[in-house]
Order: structure tokens, then C-alpha cells, then sequence
């Protein structure tokens, strides 16, 4: 176990931190990205300072930022004793990214990891990345944290051994140590504490001032807690599960100081504001009736300047016309209601509504209600102005096709504002975790190289979920035209390039994203047309072309020999997209632009930069270095001398069926032009077409669903004992058919 090296008292500055927190941002969070200041490490850094233990925070901007640079300068400058992440299924990637960076540069620093994703199976997370964390706190951090922190040994093995809620890896025995978590503060002292108030008895991360004065010097948005917890026990929700399936509360006096405290700090920092948001993010705000119409009057008597804006979560069961009318004057602006199905026999198996397990199979009146109060309270709520959205899960125990479908009809209907269309995931620790197997989840396994949206487990529904196309109102839709503005079918990020390579270049990999037209220019002129012989990937929104023959068009000037281009949806044409995001998800990408690569160092450690093509400097740029390659006796850039794809860049769809689908090349999500001009969907597909057709992308969809269909019968697919499960893809090279179905029925057990 790595140590601090630090007594308490020997070598100690002032204003040291005795822990450095980050909080790494999630996958798919659209640019610019930065770290901020998670509530979760607000609250113990709150407490800590009650303990005399003194709690910094990294927080800021980071995009131009990819070998952590600035993070390793900030923990030089600080020296803090040890460093804390607060870690979620989404952004574990990344934090396993920065945490192996930390530790191979201050090795004697200790790292923890805390936070929902740690709570149920800390050991699992301790021997899957033992380069990466040190220790992690399983549940409440409060009492371990500060325990650990007060020690003259704070992380030798018998400290961490006698202090509950802790894992970590004996390097000496090799032996994953974990005890259990103790009591809780709340637990401590439940017998004198009165449950509308409970939750005072954490201090506050805001009124504490342990939150920096110039957080919001960039910053405008923050959020709160006024409750922990829900007493409702449905079995996917992990959150529910944390506290165990009570509620409890904040004071409605400590509730307006922050809210104050908040208001006062932005309206200081941006004084031109017009109103002031700030989310809460209680699982259901009105849970209490009494409670949250004595907080909306006190909202209103305190007559903020700028006024309030609130983001809220709520159920529609616990709200009605007037109540609503009385959140919109204390300043609510946004509200969700979480639907989850709209199939009533659905919303009884996941116990969202009331218990089922003492009800008749048919008795579902409580869901029926349920339904209706859905109907009613977004009627009400938009009759209010405010902007409404509901989220539904596709994939739930027990949902047909026909069930989700149901739901998408019930939604539209309902004419929300947006709404979320999430896919289930099966979590630790929830109730569904151990009836997955039942219900047909495959989820304990995952791909080997695999990291999404969950981290360290990827969610297999027993229905083809991600054949479902998302209503127009989709949040997924709003939020992909600023997200990864991409579709990668695998999950390798980066091309290489070998000449670039061997001449040292600071963009070997690089991957370009075309977001103007840069007509007349020496980058269409020359790279274009002479030097795409190398491994290069370009994105281009498919906004960017006129139509269907200007995008062939381009082709013309595009002969790629091994590269790819990625032509970008828009947002109504985006399933697989959709699916694309929610299965191959990566860490944060990075974006650079061309111009900025000379003085960018780039890592070599599995994190992708994507180099952006954005104005005429970055298109100059990008010609200068194609010409000077072209003038090096040593380097040809020609087809026959093309570096070729890596192979990884698509498995995913031949060897596991990510699409629920014979072949995701149906969907079309971007073409491949080979050296002779012939057109593909992907890089081993028989072609379907060439660039002097000039068809209309439809017509090469239908050929390519001939393709797959003519494949599928004479290869006997149709008759096979695992065409269920087996991803039948259509060009399985290097194998053969044959070899390719004798692997796919090995590995498949049949």
C-alpha cells in the first residue's frame, strides 16, 4: 500500500489538503468538458472541515488537456495527502484514466474511489484496477473518511483494516481486504432526529464554504439536495436501493439558505444574468405535500433578483393542478416525470407504482391510476408554460417489442416538450441484479476491451431494444448534435498512421471531422484528391452537402484507400447513432483543432484525440502538412503503400451482437470507397454499388438488405440453432463461412 509519507504534523504546508477530490465528467457529455465539483465530495469535504481535516477540490476546463498536464501541475503545486475520485458507471473510463496517470507519476500518493458504483462491490473494482485506486470506501464516506484521515498512519494495511467500509488490495499477502460499512451519521443519531430535518445533520457543502469563491467564475448552474432517497422499491433503481428505500429530509430553512447562498454567488459573478437556475436533484421533490408547499412559500416571499429558475424531478402520482401552479410561481421552469413504461402489467413487475407480490396477476388498477395521473399532471404542467419532459426505460423484466412500442404511442400522445429514451441497464445492488438471470438479462459478462456507458458492465436485454426508433421529441436527438457527432462501430478511437509515426509527428493517430466546406482550398485540391493513402477517418455532418449528389460528389475527389468517411445523420435519421452511443461509448474524447497540434503533446495511453477541421487556418494547416509530406523522398502516401485498417475498428459486429440485428450494416450508418471506387458499408462487405451510379443513399440501403438476405439463405442462417444469438455477419473475413460458424457455435456452447 503506497503511503502519504506524512505523519500527522511532519512536513505539513498550511493550506495543504489532506484530500484532493475530482470528479471526472461522464462519457458522451457534450464539449466543452471540464471537472466539477460533485455535491457528494461537497458533503464530506463539509464534515471534513468540521474534523479540522481540510478537503480541495480540481475543477475547470480541460479539453486541450489530454495527457492531464495541467492536473499533474495542480497536484504539484497543492501536494495534497491523498486523492479522491467519486466514481459512476459513466465515468469510470475516465477516472481509471487520470487515476493510473496519477499513479504512475506520484506513486506515493494514495488514491480513493467513493461513490455509488463503489457501493456494492468494492472488491470487484480493487482487482480489475489495481494501477488505478488504492483504496475504496464502500457507502456512506463521512465517518470512514475521517477516521482514515486523522490516523498518524493513515493508509498502512492494519489502519485500513480496522476501519468499516474499506477495501483495498494487500500488496504484501496479495488479499483483497474489505469490511463492511458501520453505522451512519443518521444511524447514530436516528432516535433524536425528527425525519423533516433529519438530513441537517450533514453540514453543508455551500453554507460550510468549502466550495471555492470563484467556482462560478465560469459556472452559472448548480444543483442541491433536499431530500435522500425514495420509498418506492423498484427493482432496476440502484438509488433507491443506497437508502434503503426511505426518504429523508432537509430542513426547509436549510434548503432556502442555500438556495440564497447559490443565488447571491452567481448573480455576483454574472450580474447580467437574466434568471438564475438551480436543479435539485431529489428523486420526487413532492413526496411531502406539506413540506414542499411550505418551501414554494418561502421561495415567493423571498422574491429573488434575478429570479429563480428550478429544474425538478418529481412523480406525477404526488402532484396535481394546483400544486403545480404554486411550483411554477416559486420558480420552477423545467420538470420530468418519470414514466418508465406505460404498459400497466410492466409497471407492476418493476413495483413502480405499489407492492405487487400480495396482487392478483391481473390486478392492475394501482398502474392504471398511475397512467391517468401521467396524462393529467403533463397537461397540467404544460398549461403552465413550464417545459415538460417524461422518461421511459425500453428493455424492462417481463417488456415485449410490442410493450415498448405501446410506451413510444402513449408518449407521443402525450406531446411533452422531450422526454429521455433510456435503455435499461442492470445495476448492483437493485433487486433486478438477482433476478437478471430470470428475466434473460445477459449482463456478468462483458467483451474483452469494453468500457461504455456503465463502465465495467454492458446491459443484454432478451428484446432487440436498440431496434426501437426514438420519437422525434427524443432528449437523445436534442443531445446528440453536440455530443460525439459520430458513429464508430467498434470500439478503437484511433488510426494509426505508420509513416507519420516513424517521422515523430506530435498527430500520428489522428481522426478529422470536416465541420465547413472547404471549397476551392488546397485541402480539397490536393489532400482529397492525392493523399488519403494513409489511415485517416473524416466526419462530416451530413448538413454539410446540399443533397445526395453533392455527397457522391465528393467521392469523386475521394479516393480512399483505407480510410473512411463517416457520413453524420441528422438528428431525425439517427437510430443507429443512438445505438452507437449507448453501446460503443469511450472515455471523453478530445478535441483538437489541426492548428494546435504542433504545441499539444498527444498520449499514447489509450485515450482518443479527434483533430477537428473548423475554419480556413486549421484547412491551411492541414494542406501545409500534407504538401510537405508529399516532397519526402521516403514517403509515399499511394494505395499500394497504405497502411491498413486496424481490424478491431469492426468487431464489435461480427464477433458479439451488439445490434440486435443480423447486420448492422443495413442501417448505413457511413459508406467505404475502395481504391477502385466502389461503394461499401463496411470494409469487408461485397460492394453494392460505385461512386459513378450516383444513386440516392436509399437505393444502396435497399441493396445492401438484399446483400444480407441472399447471404443469410444460402449460408443457412435462417435454419441455424443459434441465429438467435449469433451476429451472422456477412463477410466474416479473414475467416471463411464455414470457419466462421464452426467459431460462432464454439463459442456460443452449441
Amino acid at each position: 500500500m503506497p503511503t502519504s509519507n506524512d505523519a500527522k504534523g511532519t512536513d505539513i504546508q498550511p493550506d495543504r489538503p489532506d484530500i484532493l477530490f475530482f470528479f471526472c465528467p461522464y462519457m458522451g457529455h457534450p464539449p466543452p468538458h471540464r471537472f466539477d465539483i460533485t455535491l457528494g465530495a461537497g458533503y464530506l469535504a463539509a464534515y471534513l472541515k468540521k474534523k479540522g481535516l481540510k478537503a480541495g477540490f480540481y475543477y475547470g476546463w480541460y479539453d486541450n488537456d489530454p495527457d492531464f498536464s495541467q492536473i499533474r501541475a495542480h497536484i504539484e503545486g497543492c501536494r495534497p495527502r491523498c486523492v479522491g475520485f467519486t466514481v459512476y458507471g459513466s465515468n469510470l473510463p475516465e477516472t481509471v484514466a487520470l487515476s493510473r496517470v496519477i499513479k504512475k507519476a506520484y506513486p506515493h500518493i494514495p488514491i480513493l474511489w467513493g461513490g455509488p458504483d463503489v457501493r456494492f462491490n468494492p472488491q470487484r473494482l480493487v482487482e480489475k484496477y489495481p494501477d488505478g485506486v488504492d483504496v475504496c470506501i464502500s457507502g456512506e464516506g463521512e465517518k470512514p473518511l475521517a477516521t482514515l484521515l486523522s490516523t498518524n498512519t493513515p493508509f498502512s494495511d492494519d489502519t485500513l483494516a480496522a476501519i468499516p467500509g474499506i477495501c483495498f488490495l494487500n500488496r504484501d499477502t496479495g488479499k483483497i481486504i474489505y469490511r463492511q460499512p458501520g453505522r451512519t451519521l443518521l444511524e447514530d443519531h436516528r432516535d433524536e432526529l425528527e425525519k423533516l430535518q433529519a438530513l441537517d445533520i450533514y453540514p453543508s457543502p455551500y453554507l460550510e464554504g468549502v466550495i471555492p469563491a470563484d467556482y462560478y467564475s465560469d459556472k452559472t448552474v448548480s444543483g442541491i439536495f433536499t431530500s435522500r432517497g425514495c420509498p418506492f422499491k423498484c427493482i432496476y433503481c440502484q438509488f433507491s436501493s443506497l437508502t434503503h428505500h426511505q426518504v429523508l429530509f432537509h430542513s426547509v430553512e436549510r434548503v432556502l439558505a442555500e438556495i440564497e447562498w447559490i443565488h447571491a454567488r452567481v448573480r455576483a459573478r454574472h450580474p447580467d444574468k437574466d434568471a438564475i437556475m438551480v436543479m435539485i436533484y431529489d428523486e420526487a421533490l413532492t413526496l411531502s405535500r406539506k413540506r414542499i408547499e411550505t418551501l414554494c412559500h418561502r421561495l415567493i416571499e423571498a422574491d429573488f433578483n434575478p429570479p429563480l429558475r428550478l429544474w425538478i424531478d418529481t412523480r406525477a402520482d404526488h402532484v396535481d393542478e394546483a400544486l403545480l401552479a404554486l411550483l411554477r410561481r416559486a420558480g420552477a421552469k423545467k420538470i420530468n416525470f418519470g414514466l418508465e413504461s406505460a404498459v400497466p402489467r410492466v409497471l407492476k413487475t418493476i413495483g413502480k407504482v405499489a407492492p405487487h407480490k400480495q396482487r392478483e396477476p391481473d390486478n392492475v388498477g394501482a398502474e392504471n391510476r398511475f397512467l391517468d395521473s401521467v396524462q393529467k399532471a403533463v397537461m397540467w404542467s404544460k398549461n403552465q408554460g413550464l417545459f415538460t419532459s417524461v422518461s421511459i426505460i425500453v428493455g424492462l423484466p417481463g417488456e415485449t417489442l410490442a410493450d415498448a412500442e405501446q410506451t413510444l404511442g402513449f408518449v407521443k400522445k402525450l406531446d411533452a416538450d422531450h422526454y429521455s429514451h433510456n435503455f435499461l441497464n442492470v445495476l448492483e445492488g437493485t433487486e433486478l441484479a438477482q433476478q437478471a438471470g430470470r428475466w434473460g438479462y445477459e449482463w456478468q459478462d462483458f467483451p474483452r476491451g469494453y468500457m461504455g456507458k456503465y463502465g465495467h458492465r454492458y446491459t443484454k436485454a432478451p428484446i432487440a431494444t436498440r431496434s426501437l426508433q426514438p420519437l422525434r421529441n427524443a432528449m437523445v436527438f436534442q443531445r446528440d448534435r453536440n455530443r460525439f457527432g459520430f458513429l464508430l462501430r467498434g470500439w478503437y478511437y484511433g488510426l494509426k498512421c505508420a509513416h507519420l509515426a516513424d517521422r515523430g509527428t506530435p498527430f500520428k493517430p489522428f481522426v478529422l471531422s470536416i465541420d465547413t466546406h472547404p471549397q476551392d482550398s488546397p485541402f480539397s485540391k490536393k489532400f482529397l484528391s492525392t493523399y488519403l493513402g494513409f489511415s485517416v477517418t473524416l466526419f462530416c455532418p451530413q448538413a454539410l452537402y446540399s443533397g445526395d449528389d453533392d455527397f457522391l460528389r465528393l467521392f469523386a475527389d475521394f479516393p480512399l484507400g483505407n480510410g473512411l468517411l463517416y457520413l453524420l445523420p441528422q438528428a431525425g435519421e439517427a437510430p443507429a447513432r443512438i445505438r452507437g452511443i449507448e453501446e460503443a461509448d469511450h472515455s471523453t474524447p478530445y478535441y483538437l483543432a489541426f492548428k494546435t497540434l504542433d504545441r499539444t503533446p498527444i498520449p499514447d495511453d489509450g485515450r482518443r484525440v479527434f483533430v477537428t477541421v473548423e475554419d480556413g487556418d486549421d484547412v491551411e494547416c492541414l494542406a501545409h502538412v500534407m504538401d510537405s509530406l508529399s516532397t519526402d523522398g521516403n514517403i509515399t502516401l499511394s494505395h499500394d503503400r497504405a497502411e491498413a485498417l486496424p481490424f478491431d475498428l469492426f468487431e464489435s459486429c461480427r464477433w458479439f451482437r451488439w445490434f440486435d440485428m443480423a447486420c448492422p450494416a443495413r442501417w448505413l450508418t457511413h459508406l467505404y470507397a475502395d481504391a477502385r471506387h466502389n461503394l461499401r458499408p463496411c470494409v469487408h462487405f461485397p460492394a453494392v454499388g460505385t461512386i459513378q451510379e450516383h444513386l440516392p443513399l436509399a437505393a444502396f440501403r435497399q441493396r445492401i438488405a438484399e446483400q444480407i438476405q441472399s447471404k443469410l439463405r444460402t449460408r443457412g442462417c435462417l435454419q441455424c440453432r443459434i441465429k438467435d444469438n449469433c451476429p451472422q455477419c456477412i463477410a466474416p473475413f479473414p475467416l471463411t463461412d464455414s470457419e466462421y460458424c464452426r467459431f460462432q457455435k464454439r463459442i456460443l456452447g452449441s
